[in-house]
């Protein structure tokens, strides 16, 4: 990211400035987790944060043609569910949680007249805030992959259409997650990800 960025010092005084607002729909991956059982044993089985939309925004700092440096944040807010690996045992609707990202990186496209197909790596940290809990937010290192294009219809104005894919990393036996009363659960997987379509607005400053 250094050399991105010192590459592109001598190439221009004022780079090229895009801010993009955009919404995604994002599926999140099962991950093993236990749950106390009260009685000193624990229930396993898997969590999930249901799918639903998130909403973001992205700074794109152009550092040389076809280079651009990519800040952004995105949230999503969801439920937790609790499947048991038992059979015939209930699914359990936990708290709601904000997923949140925090991410820098660098975008890689050519202009080819209104359009410019990119892709690009970022790299960061994952929020998780439960929401309505005691209890406080937990952060976890995370990098992604996203690719897509944007189409040019003004010089000011464009839109922005893509697919994101993020993987958080998780420690085997962290107690990450918790239920609406502070009742921990233990999360067994190494990684949560996510993967996301949408879209939005480009506006060039």
């Amino acid at each position: 990211m250094a050399a991105v960025v010192c590459a592109g010092a001598a190439w221009a005084d004022r780079p090229a400035i895009e801010l993009s607002f955009y919404a995604d729909y994002v599926w999140t991956s099962q991950v093993s987790a236990a749950i106390p059982d009260g009685s000193g044993g624990s229930t396993p089985g898997n969590l999930d944060i249901k799918d639903n939309p998130a909403f973001g925004l992205a700074l794109d700092i152009e550092v040389r043609p076809g280079t651009q440096v990519e800040l952004f944040y995105q949230r999503q807010d969801s439920e937790t569910e609790f499947r048991p690996s038992t059979v015939g045992a209930p699914t359990e609707t936990g708290f709601e949680v904000a997923t949140s990202y925090y991410h820098i990186g660098a975008l890689q496209g050519y202009r080819r007249g209104k359009w410019m197909p990119f892709t690009g790596l970022t790299l960061g940290a994952t929020s998780f805030d439960p929401q309505g809990t005691e209890q406080s937010t937990e952060w976890n290192f995370s990098f992604g992959f996203h690719a897509g294009t944007k189409v040019y219809l003004t010089e000011r104005i464009g839109l922005r259409m893509h697919g994101r894919l993020f993987s958080t990393l998780i420690d085997g036996g962290a107690g990450l997650w918790y239920g609406t009363g502070g009742l921990s659960v233990t999360v067994g997987g190494s990684a949560l990800w996510q993967w996301g379509l949408g879209g939005g607005i480009v506006i060039s400053l």
